[in-house]
């Protein structure tokens, strides 16, 4: 039993010998960097920064608006005599669509109208009277005055007349009718809508910080929920302050809607050019490393590493503009990143494009 344990124990022995030989003695500090260095290199994937048309776009929200809208209600209390709505039909400005019963307003137009000539009548005799000094000149100045009196209520009571009508007040298409022949309706009785949609306007917020990007007859483009049809509008109006709580400027947009694809109330996503750069350096987006100091790319130097600080720009979806740390003909690794330390020897096996190999510095 004792011989036994004593085995035991030197095998243990042997066993630990051995693992503090493979960890301590055998891996020297540097040991594996430098067999690395004089030996194999870091493959990799290298991208080589050449000049690139650059469009940086912007997505904002946006909603289409009527030309012109309105509600359509009467001005005055009565009941519906006459009803002209075709729901969703187009009608022309000033046709009429609704009419209030208004036979009081005209038996008192007809009365004033009597009234009227019996005045033109009393005026005509005393102004003939006056011209002999048939009678004196405050009688008369009373006959004109009465007259000029007609005339007013005449007027009063065709305003009057006419309130009981509703008319287009623009061309443009009818919405749902909501009431009947004979109801009865006030000032707060919702007749229908009446909307023009060709043309139509497009609203949208842009940040405070690209408003030196706005002008009168900017295009910008849209597209719409319901498809990836896309479509154009002319810039034709510009809030002159900031919206302080989003920090933003309301820009309104004609949009042309002679097809009639579009809808007022629409949602919209509009693709806004912040940049447009001939000459930009671009990177894909994955080389960028961030770190607590900034950005840095993965830089070859004559094969080795080197770890380059970069200030970056605008951003597409898959590149990023480079502003400071890299030139033209710079080629960076895109791949291994996490690897890569810096002094190791890199091999690049696949480039960019066609680029050649020379193209390394």
């Amino acid at each position: 039993m004792r011989k036994f344990i004593g085995f035991i124990v030197f095998l243990l022995i042997i066993i630990t010998a051995i693992i503090v030989y493979n960890k301590i003695i055998k891996a020297k500090p540097g040991a594996e960097n430098k067999q690395q260095g004089k030996g194999n290199a870091m493959r990799a994937n290298g991208y080589v920064v050449t000049p690139k048309k650059l469009l940086s776009q912007m997505e904002l929200g946006g909603s289409l608006l009527a030309s012109e809208e309105v509600e359509l209600h009467p001005e005055i209390a009565g009941r519906v005599t006459y009803l002209n709505i075709n729901e969703g039909q187009f009608v022309q400005q000033g046709t009429l669509i609704l009419k209030i019963n208004d036979s009081d307003l005209q038996a008192q137009h007809q009365k004033l109208l009597a009234q009227k000539k019996i005045a033109e009548k009393n005026e005509q005799r005393l102004k003939e009277l006056l011209s002999i000094n048939g009678v004196g000149q405050q009688e008369y100045d009373a006959a004109v005055m009465l007259l000029n009196n007609v005339n007013a209520d005449i007027e009063i009571i065709k305003v009057q007349i006419e309130k009981t009508e509703i008319k287009a007040p623009f061309s443009g298409k009818l919405g749902l009718r909501q009431i009947s022949i004979g109801a009865y309706i006030t000032s707060s009785t919702l007749i229908a809508t009446l909307q023009q949609i060709n043309p139509l306007k497009l609203d949208f917020f842009l940040p405070e910080k690209y408003s030196h990007l706005l002008r009168l007859g900017l295009k910008v483009f849209f597209k719409t929920e319901s498809g990836d049809t896309q479509y154009s509008a002319i810039v034709n109006a510009i809030e002159p302050r900031v919206d302080k709580s989003i920090r933003s400027i309301q820009v309104r947009a004609h949009v042309d809607n002679s097809k009639e694809t579009l809808l007022p109330g629409s949602f919209v996503k509009i693709l806004f050019n912040v940049a447009e750069l001939e000459n930009a350096l671009l990177i894909p987006s994955e080389c960028i490393l961030p770190d607590a100091d900034g950005k840095k790319v993965v830089l070859s130097e004559n094969g080795i590493a080197k770890f380059q600080k970069v200030i970056t720009g605008f951003r597409s979806n898959s590149e990023v503009e480079i502003i400071e740390g890299l030139i033209e003909n710079d080629t960076i690794a895109t791949t291994g990143l996490l690897f890569i330390k810096s002094g190791m020897n890199l091999k690049f096996t696949n480039f960019n494009s066609m680029t050649e190999k020379k193209s390394q510095k």
